[in-house]
């Protein structure tokens, strides 16, 4: 798969586990918060590491890849407010709802500019290359992820949850 449709694929789960999020179930959110952890934190390292580099020499993409970066960060932040709250509700919803905003306007910057402007700059070729990439990184990625102090917050310690 080439690193656009990978991508892209990460935000589709991503968004599924908004939604579970927001039906309410108790017994699962702790479990879907460090589903919710794993998937941003590991997409998030591979964009930064393989796919936005890939895109650094394009400097019509400098402006849209310093903001990723930035909404990356404050992403970032908010996951480990989530985690320090560990089973505590208070004010989960709101930082909940805070990063599900973020997340989405992220998406939609990537899928509506981001991505149309990869493919047309870097080719098919070195988007399947990327999307290679992409997979070992993650894969290389997810023993340090899940062993953040964030992960072990949310007690996704040695575990992968997929």
């Amino acid at each position: 798969m080439n690193a656009v449709d990978l991508l892209t694929a990460d935000h589709r789960k991503v968004e599924a586990i908004f939604q579970q999020l927001q039906q309410g179930n108790a017994a699962q959110s702790q479990s879907l918060l460090a589903q919710l952890y794993q998937e941003l934190s590991l997409h998030a390292l591979a964009e930064e590491n393989v796919f936005y580099p890939a895109l650094a020499s394009d400097t019509a993409m400098s402006g849209q890849l310093l903001d990723a970066f930035k909404e990356h960060g404050e992403m970032k932040a908010i996951l480990g407010e989530l985690a320090a709250l560990g089973n505590v509700t208070d004010g989960l919803s709101d930082k909940l709802t805070k990063l599900q905003k973020m997340v989405e306007h992220h998406v939609k910057d990537e899928e509506g500019k981001v991505f149309p402007e990869a493919r047309q700059v870097l080719g098919e070729a070195t988007l399947q290359t990327l999307g290679q990439q992409i997979t070992q990184a993650k894969q290389m990625s997810m023993p340090a992820v899940q062993n953040s102090v964030p992960a072990q917050e949310l007690g996704l310690t040695g575990k992968a949850v997929m």
